[in-house]
């Protein structure tokens, strides 16, 4: 139901997938990623009969001050996990705060000065663009600027990390995967995750909401991302739920209807088809 929520892959949820499947399957092997698949799909089931069961009203029972508190820790989350690849550094995840901020406190010598300029010229671009001229595309003018002082660096940048060249563009359709055991085994973090990711999605809804004045259905939103999780499952996808930094930028973007959502994954699809090889030169300190 909101006008500007955009849903997809998120670093809360996808935390919580690695955290359930990890200790199952060895990371990144084929079980891994078949699970992962299939947990798309318990999810996707489970919050869709929530929504079709009308609970969605059990969202008003979590306060203001639950929903803040998750936005502010996936806002800090997601800023967090960027800062390795702004300095250049190796440091743990940042979900193990205390390990992570103790790496980086010790490690703060090694950064990367050129990681850290071409980090610093995106993000500054990008302030100085949306303040003096906000009608244009900050975000993607600040990439550009960045991945031109990448490649004027030349050999300086040898050791900077960059997208890398983009595989498979199609999505394909398949069958998500089925045995015996993930119902015993997967249930139980698809439930978690179906929750956490109804919460998410509410909230993103919400904050959105109270800015653009506009009435939220959660029985519709429950729905939504039910069908998008189940949908997705068949195309090899991850579960899902709405994205706080998309949602964002669509909303700041001036987006007034959902179909801005539609164009822009039509657009990313065309990018992707034509488009793909240049991408391989994007720093990911400009990124982040």
């Amino acid at each position: 139901s909101s006008w500007h929520t955009v849903s997809g892959p998120t670093t809360a949820i996808s935390a919580l997938v690695f955290g359930a499947l990890s200790g199952l399957y060895p990371v990144g092997s084929q079980e891994f990623l078949q699970a992962a698949v299939t947990l798309a799909l318990f999810v996707g089931l489970i919050q869709m009969m929530l929504g079709l069961a009308r609970l969605g009203t059990l969202v008003n029972y979590v306060s203001h001050s639950v929903m803040t508190g998750f936005i502010a820790g996936a806002a800090l989350l997601i800023a967090l996990s960027q800062v390795r690849h702004m300095l250049g550094l190796d440091l743990p995840r940042p979900e193990h705060i205390f390990q992570f901020l103790g790496a980086l406190f010790s490690r703060l010598g090694e950064t990367s000065m050129v990681s850290l300029l071409i980090a610093l010229t995106a993000l500054l671009t990008a302030l100085l663009i949306k303040k003096y001229k906000p009608g244009w595309p900050n975000y993607l003018i600040a990439l550009l600027i960045g991945t031109m002082v990448y490649l004027a660096l030349g050999e300086l940048a040898k050791d900077v990390s960059t997208i890398g060249e983009i595989g498979a563009v199609m999505p394909v359709f398949s069958l998500p995967p089925m045995q015996a055991s993930y119902m015993q085994q997967l249930t139980s973090p698809a439930l978690a995750i179906a929750l956490v990711g109804l919460i998410e999605a509410m909230s993103v809804s919400r904050a959105i909401a109270m800015r653009s004045k506009q009435d939220i259905d959660a029985n519709r939103e429950f729905v939504g991302q039910g069908a998008s999780n189940v949908v997705g499952s068949f195309f090899s996808c991850y579960p899902g739920s709405a994205s706080f930094t998309r949602s964002g930028l669509n909303y700041e973007a001036g987006a007034k209807t959902p179909l801005s959502a539609i164009f822009a994954a039509v657009f990313l699809f065309l990018i992707l088809l034509f488009v793909a090889p240049y991408f391989a030169y994007v720093p990911i300190p400009a990124m982040a």
